[in-house]
């Protein structure tokens, strides 16, 4: 949906903001192309990339923003 505003959270071992939350698709999709594999580590910490995702979200919103 246009207006959307979206973010990136990278996760592996540990978890990472890659893109804040933002309405800058184009700013989005670099983040998305600068992420390298197993650069955050080999697991699988799904459980850390939604509380930093989440936490991210609540600040955003905090903030004022979308």
């Amino acid at each position: 949906r246009s207006n959307d505003s979206l973010g990136l959270v990278a996760f592996g071992t540990a978890a990472t903001l890659a893109v804040p939350v933002t309405q800058d698709y184009a700013a989005l999709r670099d983040g998305l192309d600068r992420l390298q594999l197993l650069a955050l580590g080999d697991g699988t910490a799904i459980g850390r990339g939604i509380a930093v995702g989440t936490a991210h979200l609540v600040n955003s919103r905090l903030r004022g923003g979308s």
